[in-house]
């Protein structure tokens, strides 16, 4: 037998050693990451009393800060925890700016430590800036004076004995006594100064838990305290049933299903499995059952929102957001937290185009298959009267061939005649609350509507308004005689007079005006470029002139990509650009310029003469030649200039900005850099190439470079193939690929407040060097919602073949992205269920898998109480009245037993019945000419007359209304019901 053990030994051994190419597991496994019991802010405990710190996706490890604790509290900079002996323990910064609070060591006159401080002995449990005592008394500290003079003041203070369990809610403590009785005490000196609050309130008996004005009742019944925004409690609200934890805005039930409490009053069941949670302002973090935390909400990892994500695919044609099939429908596009959501706008569509080209955001044209023409504006479709054709359009007003001008409205009919007193009209201009119109005699009008026109000159040729100036701007026109005036509006756009002052005349022989610049600039047909700002006009108007004189031997202005630099051609065909931010008054013209053999060049020592406006320095380096086009980047320390040539080559030259005097000829070459070959297109931080592939650099705020990270980068980073077309703005990316998909990235959310969260609870995972396949995983997505998967498999050169295979064995083939990292999308589950998948690839000839992942797919069910205090579940269904939405004074229709339930009310009215209600007999009356229907609370029938309609529910109450189920109820009052189930719609139609 020892002989055979030995022998199995050496084998095994000998298979150890033998390169075999089979399946290599990488896992992501720590022991960290497990046994945790509570969870708050970046803290969490664990089941053998450790505390720790816990990371939040990109950022931070698991690490462990203490040992021996039963129960703790935290803020986003402190933590308070309670050892087994008793001893409470404080520790971080003293000031919590959510509640105002300040004073986190009571009694010590310090702000902040870095190591834990005791405050307090003899301590069952800690919530907030209040402490239970193991003899049943609470204590409360912190001041709402934020002055470090007042640290000594922070005294302990005691505000109750005999309770079992306490809970700081703010303005209030709550606690619950020996007896499960709840009480409110208020805990704000501003609100105890108010007469009209009790600063002790009983809320409710038989009480077991309280957490965050929730309380969880021996019935299992979880309830919320109802305070008003002047402090007063207005009672409680039975919320959700069979709870067995609260904790803030969230709920677990008996069977570890967790509910996010959402401030409408209805909870929404999220995912189960779950034993804890914790929803702070920012996020909500879940402890499941075996002691793992993931998280949902404003947190969520870099790449998420920084790698290209599908919006759409089958795509023909994009103009803003509204979207053109190759099935010939038309969607419009909304981008948010990740997401794209379509709402169709037609079918049977030909083609899109703008009427504008100038105006990205103009009114869309449409032309359907059969010939018949429509516009989309305002969210709105309008088909276009073929017989009256428009001429232009602008302002979103239109200008037909017989000069008469229409705005677009959403009453019949759909356009509406604008200054119907002034015929004949030739153009026209939208002020901020006015329009300007040409008549073909030439004269200049304003009309306001519901005013009469008023003449304010003649002889006008053309008409300016300067859009860039956020003050009150000027109306710029130019007459026969190639003169430009101003028109200086009036001091409010509220001005009941509607004047404007007198036309004055600043340039002659004018041949064109450029006003789309922060500085606004003409050129007279003798080549002179002049320059101004707004503020100049107001010293015009003083008799002050200061407008400049910037150069000679200009032909025209010339077009350029980048809206801050104009571009001029002078007579010789060199092409220049003037930056709109330098002082005109210092700086004349820019050192680069583009001369008449397609030769860009630098003055390299740029010293202009302020007087004449001519620049005198003959000094010059050619940087490249067969110059097509070029681009200026302004930095902070440095000018990026891009340059496009004829060869289809992308170069970059770096110029100091501390004085033209640093730019020799001997670092004209180091400073010149190729970048691309062969380019189709390119902005000031993109390029695609002949090939379809699209680099990107510069700037990562939000994740525009598309590269899975926030890194900035200089060095162009491949993100994209096969690219067509790309859209790129200040936090936001589209990019169309040749087969019709459209990608997205980035953050189209106000710039000052980034947008990005994850309404799916994901695994933090627990990732460091040595994990090749790196992977955050949703714990559970709602039905029909597809899962967006990204994965960096680090090292990933040599992979081939990467894909998701699920345990359907269905295979997804992975997409690469930038870098190290591959994304994809898992269709989503039509019922509930569960979806598990793993990753595979080739790396030279072994076969790589990852770990198994499973995603629950749940039912995000959304909460009612009736009267009966049962369950009713909120529908996501649309009910259409005779083709229009039914309006109704409750958000949607309910669900119980199966059975869609209507407010009768909001049915019944929309007919034209009469609804009376009998609080006495608990009977709703609806009467129509000679019919008559009652409906009793408790029944299951509809009386009709003298006939019964049978239900399958009876009617109930919720929420103070009155449902029933909808077919039962809608054929009681004569009408008929459809389902779509397609578009989730409830069609109901009446003949009458």
């Amino acid at each position: 037998m020892k002989y055979l053990f030995k022998l199995l030994l050496s084998f095994l051994l000998i298979l150890t050693l033998i390169p075999l190419k089979s399946s290599c597991v990488f896992a992501v496994e720590t022991t960290n990451n497990k046994g945790f019991i509570k969870v708050m802010e970046n803290r969490a405990l664990k089941e053998d009393g450790s505390l720790w710190n816990i990371p939040s996706f990109d950022y931070g490890e698991y690490k462990k800060i203490g040992e021996g604790y039963v129960d703790f509290t935290a803020g986003p900079a402190y933590y308070l925890a309670v050892k087994r002996d008793g001893t409470l323990w404080a520790c971080g910064s003293s000031y919590f700016g959510l509640d105002g609070l300040y004073g986190l060591y009571p009694e010590k006159n310090i702000e902040e430590s870095d190591t834990p401080i005791k405050i307090m002995d003899n301590v069952k449990s800690v919530s907030g800036f209040s402490a239970l005592k193991k003899d049943g008394s609470v204590w409360v500290w912190g001041i709402r004076d934020h002055s470090p003079e007042t640290l000594k003041k922070n005294k302990l203070q005691m505000i109750y004995q005999g309770a079992k369990a306490i809970d700081n809610a703010g303005d209030y403590v709550n606690v619950i006594d020996n007896k499960g009785t709840l009480y409110s005490i208020l805990n704000n000196p501003n609100l105890q100064a108010r007469k009209s609050l009790k600063n002790i309130s009983k809320i409710a008996e038989n009480v077991i838990s309280i957490k965050s004005n929730y309380f969880i009742k021996s019935d299992k019944t979880l309830w919320h305290i109802n305070i008003s925004s002047d402090g007063k409690i207005l009672g409680s609200t039975h919320i959700l049933n069979n709870v067995k934890f609260v904790n803030l805005n969230c709920a677990v039930k008996q069977d570890g299903t967790l509910f996010l409490l959402h401030g409408d009053g209805y909870p929404q069941r999220i995912m189960s499995g779950v034993k804890y949670a914790y929803n702070s302002i920012r996020e909500c973090m879940v402890i499941k059952n075996d002691g793992s935390i993931c998280s949902l909400g404003y947190s969520c990892p870099i790449s998420y929102f920084s790698l290209p994500r599908t919006a759409l695919k089958n795509v023909k044609k994009l103009i803003d957001h509204i979207a053109l099939t190759n099935d010939n429908m038309l969607l419009s596009l909304k981008f948010y937290n990740g997401f794209c959501t379509q709402t169709k706008i037609g079918e049977n569509v030909k083609d899109i185009y703008t009427r504008d080209i100038k105006d990205p955001y103009a009114t869309i044209e449409i032309e359907n298959l059969d010939g018949s023409r429509w516009v989309f504006e305002y969210g709105t479709l309008t088909k276009i009267d073929l017989n009256k054709e428009f001429v232009s359009n602008k302002d979103h007003l239109y200008l037909d061939n017989s000069g008469t001008i229409w705005r677009k409205s959403n009453s019949i009919p759909p356009f509406q005649k604008v200054a119907s007193d002034i015929d004949n009209i030739k153009d026209y201009f939208a002020g901020p609350d006015c329009v300007y119109i040409i008549k073909n005699d030439k004269s200049l009008w304003m009309y306001k509507i519901g005013e009469k026109a008023i003449k304010l000159c003649e002889n006008v040729k053309e008409l300016f308004w300067d859009k860039t100036y956020s003050g009150n701007p000027s109306l710029y026109l130019v007459k026969d005689d190639n003169s430009l005036w101003i028109l200086k509006a009036p001091s409010s756009i509220y001005d009941a007079s509607r004047k404007f002052s007198d036309a004055h005349k600043i340039l002659d022989d004018v041949k064109e005006v450029n006003l789309d610049m922060p500085i606004n600039y003409a050129i007279t047909n003798s080549g002179k470029l002049w320059a101004w700002s707004e503020s100049d006009v107001e010293l015009f108007y003083n008799g002050i002139n200061k407008f400049k004189l910037i150069v000679d031997d200009v032909v025209s202005f010339d077009i350029n990509e980048n809206p801050y630099i104009l571009g001029i051609r002078k007579s010789d065909g060199s092409r220049y650009r003037i930056n709109n931010y330098i002082d005109i008054t210092k700086q004349i013209i820019s050192d680069l310029y583009l001369n008449k053999a397609n030769e860009l060049c630098l003055n390299i020592v740029g010293q202009s003469d302020n007087s004449n406006g001519q620049n005198n320095s003959n000094k010059l380096i050619k940087i490249l030649d067969n110059v097509v086009s070029y681009n200026e980047i302004n930095k902070p320390n440095a000018l990026e200039i891009l340059v496009h040539c004829e060869d289809g080559s992308l170069w970059r030259y770096n110029r100091s900005n501390k004085g033209t005097s640093d730019n020799s000829i001997s670092d004209t070459n180091a400073r010149l850099e190729k970048i691309f070959d062969n380019i189709k297109k390119y902005g000031s931080d993109y390029a695609i190439l002949d090939d379809g592939s699209l680099y990107t650099w510069g700037s990562n705020d939000r994740g525009i470079l598309g590269n899975g990270t926030e890194e900035s980068s200089d060095k162009p980073q491949k993100i994209l193939d096969d690219v067509n077309w790309v859209s790129f703005s200040s936090y936001f990316r589209l990019a169309l690929k040749n087969d019709g998909t459209l990608l997205f990235w980035g953050d189209e959310s106000n710039p000052s407040v980034p947008s990005f969260h994850i309404d799916n609870p994901m695994n933090l995972g627990t990732f460091n060097d040595s994990n090749k396949i790196q992977h955050y995983n949703y714990e559970a997505v709602g039905i029909n919602e597809d899962i967006d998967v990204a994965v960096k498999i680090k090292d990933s050169s040599a992979l081939k073949n990467a894909k998701i295979i699920l345990d359907s064995q269905i295979e997804i083939p992975l997409e690469k992205n930038a870098g190290d990292y591959y994304s994809a999308v898992i269709p989503g589950l039509s019922k509930m269920g569960v979806i598990s998948y793993h990753f595979s690839a080739n790396e030279n000839g072994n076969i790589i898998n990852s770990k198994e992942y499973t995603v629950e797919v749940i039912s995000k069910d959304r909460i009612i109480i009736d009267s009966n205090n049962d369950e009713l579940t909120l529908s996501n269904n649309v009910i259409n009245l005779n083709g229009s939405l039914l309006a109704m004074n409750f958000p949607c229709p309910v669900i119980k037993e199966g059975r869609v339930l209507v407010p009768v009310r909001a049915l019944s009215e929309a007919l034209n019945f009469k609804v009376l209600w009998d609080g006495k007999s608990k009977t709703v009356s609806i009467t129509k000419n000679n019919t008559k229907i009652l409906v009793k609370i408790g029944e299951k029938t509809i009386k009709v007359g003298k006939n019964n309609i049978k239900t399958d529910v009876a009617a109930l109450i919720a929420q103070g209304s009155t449902f029933l189920p909808l077919r039962a109820i809608s054929e009681a009052l004569g009408a008929k019901v459809n389902w779509d189930s397609n578009n989730k719609i409830i069609e109901i139609t009446t003949s009458f």
